[in-house]
C-alpha cells in the first residue's frame, strides 16, 4: 500500500502496534475514527479531487506528521474536509462560486472538529491548510475559539494572513496580509486575530513574492512559481513539534 494515497476507514499505527498500518482519509461527515491524534486537511484551489481530496502540499504534511506519530507509537486519523476548492476564478462571473467555495471550506471545517471532539474527545486536533483551503482552516478557528483539543494548526500560504496575528510566522516574506484580506469587503475575510492559545500553536507560512499572502497591491511584484514553493513535508514536521511529538 502506498501511503501517499489515504483510504477510507484505516488507521495508522507503528509497526509495533500492528502490521500493514495505513492512513485514515474519512469524508468529513463520516464517524471518525477516534486516534491518538487526529489530522485535518484542507486542500486548496482546484485540488479537491487530488490526493484522497488533501491536495498535493497539505498531504505531504499528513505524511510527515504521520510519521512523527508513529515514530511516538501512537496512532493517527486523517479526514480531507470535502468541499468544493473552486479552481482559482478567470473572470468576475466565476468569483461568486469561488467565495461560497471559501465559505463552505469554513463551514466544512468547523463542522468537522465538532463531530470529532464530540465522538473522540481525547484525540488530539492538527489542522492543515493550503492556498484557499488556509482561508477555510482560519476562518474556522476564528469561530472555534480556544477549542482545548486543537494542538496546533498550519496556514500554508493563507489568503486571510494579517501582519499582528497571534500565530507563528515562517517563510521569506514580512508579516503581510493575503490577497483576502485586502479585499476584505468582498472576500468575507476577518482581521480579528485568531485566538491567542490557538494562535500560539498556529504556524503561518509564506513566501515573498507570493501574492496570495504576501500581497502589495501589485501582481508586478510576483515572483515566478512563489505559490508552488511551500514543502508540506518541512511544515508537517514542525506542526508535530508544535503538537508534542
Amino acid at each position: 500500500m502506498h501511503e501517499s494515497s489515504p483510504r477510507p476507514h484505516s488507521r495508522t499505527r507503528s509497526p509495533g502496534r500492528a502490521a500493514g498500518a495505513a492512513f485514515v482519509a474519512a469524508p468529513a461527515a463520516a464517524a471518525p475514527t477516534c486516534a491518538d491524534y487526529t489530522f485535518i486537511g484542507v486542500a486548496g484551489s482546484g485540488e479537491g479531487r487530488e490526493a484522497g481530496g488533501l491536495g498535493t502540499t497539505v498531504n505531504a504534511a499528513a505524511q510527515a506528521f504521520a510519521a512523527r506519530v508513529r515514530a511516538a507509537d501512537k496512532t493517527v486519523a486523517i479526514r480531507p474536509i470535502h468541499y468544493p476548492a473552486a479552481p482559482v476564478p478567470t473572470g468576475l462571473d466565476k468569483l461568486g462560486g469561488f467565495l461560497a467555495s471559501i465559505n463552505t471550506g469554513a463551514a466544512n471545517t468547523q463542522g468537522d472538529v465538532g463531530i470529532v471532539t464530540k465522538a473522540c474527545p481525547s484525540t488530539k486536533i492538527v489542522l492543515v491548510g493550503f492556498s484557499q483551503g488556509a482561508s477555510a482552516v482560519h476562518r474556522a478557528l476564528q469561530r472555534l475559539g480556544d477549542t482545548k483539543q486543537i494542538v496546533g494548526a498550519a496556514l500554508i500560504a493563507d489568503p486571510d494572513r494579517i501582519p499582528n496575528d497571534t500565530t507563528r510566522y515562517l517563510g521569506s516574506a514580512p508579516r503581510s496580509q493575503g490577497m483576502a484580506q485586502a479585499s476584505a469587503m468582498i472576500s468575507g475575510a476577518n482581521p480579528a486575530p485568531i485566538p491567542a492559545r490557538v494562535g500560539g500553536r498556529t504556524i503561518t507560512v509564506c513566501t515573498a513574492g507570493d501574492p496570495v499572502c504576501h500581497w502589495t497591491g501589485n501582481l508586478a511584484d510576483t515572483v515566478t512559481d512563489s505559490h508552488k514553493s511551500y514543502s508540506g513535508a518541512d511544515i508537517g514536521g514542525r506542526l508535530a513539534g508544535l503538537a508534542g511529538l
